[in-house]
């Protein structure tokens, strides 16, 4: 049976692993338009959303050695700090035009994912910690709250746009 710690550090986690995949998918709906009429070539919005993954893809393999220096929690509350600042940012881009916007655009997609990577690799570290005997089932069921934010992200995008 899990403590009340436990349940608590997993919501929060589920909760951040939700919004910052919504966080990168929100866009979807009215990104490409927007890049268009900016100047960006269909690629050139391609290369924006891939960006993304990669940044995240690297910044977890160099983040999982900096944890055990600076700490997880350290890692987790920087990383969020770090990803809602540029999805706030990222909401600025719409006074840019031409190779200024695709610059900032790439720019700020970049730091974002850096920020959702030190987020998740922190979260997993805790609830690795938290949940020793059942790590399989905690990750299984956190990994249904970041499909959960990659659904609900652009059907939030289209809302809001």
């Amino acid at each position: 049976r899990a403590s009340k710690r436990q349940i608590l550090s997993f919501f929060c986690v589920a909760f951040l692993n939700f919004s910052g995949m919504a966080c990168y998918a929100i866009i979807t709906p009215f990104f490409p338009n927007e890049a268009l009429r900016r100047g960006a070539s269909q690629t050139t919005v391609g290369f924006v959303f891939g960006c993304f993954s990669a940044v995240q893809f690297l910044g977890g393999l160099v983040l999982g050695k900096f944890i055990t220096t600076v700490g997880s929690r350290f890692v987790l509350i920087s990383g969020v700090f770090v990803a809602g600042s540029c999805s706030l940012l990222f909401g600025l881009l719409e006074y840019m035009e031409g190779t200024t916007f695709i610059a900032f655009c790439f720019a700020i997609r970049s730091m974002e994912a850096l920020g959702v990577s030190a987020h998740t690799t922190a979260a997993t570290t805790i609830l690795t910690h938290e949940f020793p005997n059942d790590v399989a089932k905690v990750m299984g069921t956190l990994e249904i709250f970041t499909g959960l934010g990659m659904m609900a992200g652009p059907p939030i995008g289209g809302v809001l746009y």
